[in-house]
């Protein structure tokens, strides 16, 4: 005894017609037959009367067919269980971040995710710009949030999905306060801290070159602190 059996011998007491249960089983009607002659062969007894005006339930098989339904209904349900399962198994997504992107950005988009898609388990990755090619490449991240450069690399796909403005940060009383904006030549005259690190430092060295601005680099020490000074 096989569930096809089971579906078979079903959708014959549903019909009463092996032809018309053959079409809704999508199968041919000499391989319904044969499945219902094995059936009755395992049970021990005839399920169907057949004769060449009809074709009607014994006895026997009006018995066995409450217990087939049963058999069909628990089939059915064990099987969208199992999508279901399916459906909510983990999916890992393993997302590259640059420690440019802040926090404050980012968080907003894991909360979403979570409420969105709660069956995809997110992996952060603190990553550089050189290696992201490759670790998107071999599959290792699936994407990654970044600072994007004037010119990214064609092979991947980028969205933009928000824009930053650089700006300069000063102490209380200092000249730029008295300024509605601050240009290259002003801070070219100032020490300021510089991220040695930054992703885009040598980009932004790079733009205020391209400004018609030469600056000059000097990396000097003052009270145990490195600044970085621009010197027109």
């Amino acid at each position: 005894m096989n569930f096809n059996q089971i579906r078979f011998f079903l959708a014959v007491a549903e019909t009463l017609n092996f032809t018309s249960a053959a079409e809704a089983c999508a199968v041919s009607q000499p391989a319904l037959s044969k499945a219902i002659r094995n059936l009755e062969d395992s049970l021990g007894a005839a399920l169907f009367a057949r004769n060449t005006q009809n074709v009607e339930l014994t006895e026997f098989g009006r018995t066995m067919r409450v217990h087939f339904e049963r058999i069909e209904e628990n089939r059915r349900r064990a099987l969208d269980a199992a999508k279901l399962a399916t459906k909510a198994a983990t999916e890992p997504l393993n997302v590259g971040v640059m420690c440019t992107i802040g926090p404050r950005r980012f968080s907003a988009f894991l909360e979403n995710l979570r409420e969105t898609d709660p069956h995809i388990e997110v992996t952060l990755h603190d990553v550089t710009p050189p290696v992201i090619p490759h670790l998107l490449l071999s599959g290792s991240l699936d994407c990654v949030f970044c600072a994007r450069e004037a010119k990214h690399d064609q092979r991947f796909e980028a969205i933009d999905l928000f824009n930053e403005h650089m700006v300069v940060a000063f102490a209380d009383g200092h000249r730029f306060a008295e300024m509605d904006s601050v240009a290259l030549e002003e801070i070219a005259r100032e020490p300021y801290l510089d991220r040695l690190h930054c992703e885009f430092r040598d980009e932004f060295l790079d733009f205020t070159k391209g400004s018609g601005l030469e600056l000059d680099v000097v990396l000097r020490s003052e009270r145990d602190d490195w600044v970085l000074e621009l010197l027109r």
